[in-house]
């Protein structure tokens, strides 16, 4: 099979591709990673290209971030700034993924994954108050239909997941977990 680079649009086959050492590393490793993050991990390293778009960012790079998220998606917690850890969820940081993908004020490039963390632990923090809030609901017999709205925001809930997204919509599938809301 031949594929093309989608930079430099030079063609090379699947084999001449593959027997690149960092870029075999690279696509194991995140066929590894969780399926909610490595659909999106591959458009999060392109958080790490140089601004300039001359120069592309470099294998042994991608890399580097990538046995770094591999390492973070792996602990039993995610840690930040002295706080309580959270419980690692892949859906935090998928979630997290999607923010910065969708921050046009994030300072690119990214140098590592200090931000990806810190939304992540967040996000993990959300889930956790949002199953208990979830939880409650049922212990009380209130009814719960899918959605509810968040006692912190006015954010709907995955009943599924925990996560708490304006794009959750009643009876759809969740964006990250892929269950009926």
């Amino acid at each position: 099979m031949i594929l093309k680079c989608p930079a430099c649009r030079m063609r090379a086959s699947a084999d001449a591709w593959a027997a690149e050492v960092d870029v075999e590393a690279v696509l194991n490793i995140c066929s590894e990673l969780p399926t909610e993050i490595s659909r999106r991990v591959l458009a999060y390293f392109g958080l790490f290209r140089p601004l300039s778009g001359i120069r592309p960012m470099a294998w042994s790079t991608t890399r580097t971030h990538a046995e770094a998220l591999k390492a973070l998606v792996e602990k039993n917690g995610i840690a930040w700034n002295r706080g309580a850890v959270h419980p690692n969820n892949p859906m935090a940081w998928a979630a997290a993924m999607d923010r910065a993908l969708q921050n046009p004020t994030l300072d690119l490039p990214l140098k590592d994954h200090n931000w990806l963390r810190k939304v992540a632990y967040g996000i993990s923090g959300e889930i956790d108050r949002n199953k208990e809030v979830l939880r409650i609901m049922s212990e009380q017999g209130v009814a719960y239909r899918g959605n509810t709205e968040s006692i912190y925001h006015q954010t709907p809930i995955c009943g599924a997941c925990g996560i708490q997204a304006d794009n959750i919509e009643k009876g759809k599938p969740c964006p990250f977990c892929g269950e009926a809301a």
